[in-house]
């Protein structure tokens, strides 16, 4: 699949926000970061939202990215690579029950970010 980013975008972005995690601080767990990672990525930009499927198949990218370098392994080696746990998306389940458990919230920070980009 073709993304928006590249692959050279996605995995300095996972680089640059990656933090060790600390069970006691919320925002160090791996979906915050994550989510926090794919948000600055794909959410509030001038050209709009893409696709969902586009913004899930960035979001998988970017967990494996970040599971990698949590392992102590190569995040451009991982990115290809889906997860022990990555369920294959089908015809009839288009999005992954992450993306859809997200994507109300998703809207809402696309919407703020917007806001705050108008003059």
């Amino acid at each position: 699949m073709n993304l928006p980013w590249t692959k050279r975008e996605i995995v300095d972005a996972v680089i640059a926000g990656y933090r060790s995690v600390d069970e006691n601080d919320a925002s160090t767990w791996a979906q915050m970061q994550c989510l926090r990672i794919f948000a600055d990525l794909a959410l509030g930009r001038s050209d709009g939202r893409q696709a969902p499927y586009i913004e899930d198949a960035l979001y998988a990218r970017v967990v494996r990215a970040w599971t990698a370098i949590n392992k102590g392994r190569d995040p451009n080696a991982a990115y290809d690579v889906p997860l022990a746990d990555e369920r294959p998306l089908t015809t009839d389940d288009q999005l992954s029950g992450q993306y859809r458990l997200v994507a109300k919230l998703l809207d809402a920070e696309d919407a703020r970010r917007r806001q705050r980009q108008r003059p």
